[in-house]
């Protein structure tokens, strides 16, 4: 925020088409006009999604409406883009982490009922990090050291560290997305076919 470097957008359902076809746009809107803005210096850009239904009863009825939101961007994204090729499709894979306009972003899951203090939110909230800062923060020997910091405040919050936190490849990303912390065997209910790209327009401005 501090750079400037992030959109924010409101859409009325999480979970529905329309409102996941409208975010499927804007984030292919933020790509062209935020990510290519980044510098060495300012690596950071962030695209902050919230959503005025449903109300949710827990974590588990956020992360159903989640992996169906992301499911449907992927059904739109898949019309132009084909997935980023330096990041796996698969779910179950370490290197597993979402696509859309063919960039990899890490996903956040934010909302009212959940467990984890730094992942409660007024509203159902979608953050879409792009995956690209990670890897230049660790280019630049920097990730360690945010990854110690921010983990310390996240246990000083809540009075123990998030057990989900991993690494990049340590473990696939889509266990962290919702924030809750999953089952050993849990299965992620997302699955990505094969992509296509047909050309791509770009908009003019987030809703």
């Amino acid at each position: 925020m501090r750079a400037d470097n992030y959109a924010f957008a409101v859409y009325d359902e999480l979970g529905a088409k329309e409102s996941a076809r409208c975010l499927t746009r804007d984030l292919e809107w933020f790509v062209q006009s935020y990510a290519i803005r980044r510098t060495p210096q300012e690596p950071f850009a962030t695209f902050i999604s919230m959503y005025e239904h449903p109300m949710v009863d827990d974590e588990g009825d956020f992360e159903r409406l989640l992996w169906r939101h992301l499911s449907f961007v992927h059904e739109e994204d898949t019309r132009k883009w084909p997935w980023d090729p330096a990041v796996s499709m698969d779910p179950d894979d370490p290197r597993f982490s979402f696509s859309v306009s063919g960039q990899a972003f890490f996903v956040v899951g934010m909302h009212p009922k959940a467990s984890r203090i730094a992942r409660t939110a007024p509203v159902l909230t979608l953050v879409f990090n792009l995956h690209a800062q990670f890897d230049a923060l660790r280019q630049r020997g920097q990730m360690d050291r945010v990854s110690r910091t921010i983990r310390a405040k996240d246990g000083r919050l809540q009075g123990r560290p998030n057990p989900m936190l991993m690494q990049f490849g340590e473990a696939s990303e889509a266990r962290q997305y919702a924030g809750r912390e999953v089952e050993a065997d849990w299965q992620c209910p997302f699955a990505a076919p094969a992509t296509s790209t047909v050309g791509a327009s770009y908009p003019n401005g987030a809703d």
